[in-house]
């Protein structure tokens, strides 16, 4: 999380706070069984003290500390990207992901900043083309574009055969399966 910047070390002189402004957000990890090595970290926003939560003042719209060794000292951590669960999630996500296409339209063409700001319901996008041909070129600007916000699209659906794809199941579902002009699998 720290390398990536998505927490940062609290400086010691913010350390010792007599104002009241500090907010422990209990938090826990996640691990998937299909994504060995990656630790998603899920955040208590509605936990509350004294009738006061995150949640409560957001509006709507491994050991990270010590690596277990007891006699290390502790270093505080603080967030520097956003907390999902909160209120304010969908509107923040549905911002910053309008934001990438604002940003990046002139690399990855108005289409797919088209279809990122316009037919995208948080994070479901649904878009109909004429074509195949258009339908990949779609996906694979829309998916470079979105991923220099952070963001990975997949999950592509089609009732096209000409998208050179395949069809199978999961969890009961049917998925049609996108062949990137890269050679990677979308879905």
């Amino acid at each position: 999380m720290v390398t990536h910047g998505y927490a940062e070390a609290v400086p010691a002189k913010e350390l010792a706070r007599v104002d009241g402004f500090v907010w422990y957000v209990p938090h826990h990890g996640v691990y998937h069984p299909k994504k060995p090595g990656k630790l998603r970290v899920v955040f208590d926003c509605s936990a509350s003290y004294k009738r006061e939560s995150l949640k409560s003042h957001l509006l709507q719209g491994s050991d990270l500390t010590n690596n277990g060794d007891m006699d290390k000292e502790v270093i505080e951590y603080r967030i520097a990207v956003h907390l999902f669960g909160a209120t304010s999630s969908p509107s923040v996500a549905i911002f910053t992901l309008m934001k990438t296409a604002e940003d990046n339209e002139l690399e990855f063409g108005s289409d797919a900043a088209k279809f990122v700001k316009n037919d995208f319901y948080v994070d479901v996008g649904l878009k109909s083309v004429p074509t195949a041909a258009e339908a990949l070129q779609l996906i694979n600007s829309s998916k470079a574009m979105c991923m220099k916000g952070g963001f990975k699209l997949h999950k592509f659906l089609s009732n096209s055969r000409d998208t050179g794809s395949h069809q199978s199941r999961r969890n009961g579902k049917k998925y049609q399966e996108f062949k990137s002009q890269q050679g990677l699998t979308a879905h």
